[in-house]
């Protein structure tokens, strides 16, 4: 998953606890890959730093790639989605109360379709 040519190392002098031997010594690890950067100064022992480095970044790339799967999923269901709860190509309402029956701005007598006579609506 981490190509290792396209990683950039960089060794530094960590600091704090540790003694002259931990200041001294480049012991600290700074990856950087695609635009991530993770940094490891735990141990006075720079190998160790290393691997441990490289184990965060590729967390961190697993979390990435898992959240962009989140995002893509949650974007699809809204697409699919998108027409639930909207008007189809076409509005047609009925109005009991004035007795017709509209579409698309035509109106049309509500009594003949309710008897089942929609051939005014067809025939349009």
């Amino acid at each position: 998953m981490i190509d290792k040519d396209l990683v950039k190392i960089t060794y530094y002098k960590a600091s704090g606890a540790g003694g002259q031997h931990r200041n001294k010594t480049m012991s600290g690890v700074r990856l950087q890959y695609e635009g991530h950067t993770i940094e490891c100064c735990e141990g006075r022992d720079q190998r160790k730093n290393k691997e441990l480095a490289y184990k965060r970044l590729y967390d961190k790339l697993v979390a990435n790639i898992d959240a962009k799967a989140i995002v893509n999923k949650r974007q699809q269901h809204q697409a699919q989605n998108a027409q639930c709860g909207k008007r189809g190509s076409y509005l047609r309402t009925y109005d009991f109360n004035r007795g017709i029956a509209e579409q698309d701005g035509r109106q049309y007598n509500l009594k003949k379709i309710m008897r089942g006579d929609l051939s005014d609506i067809y025939e349009n």
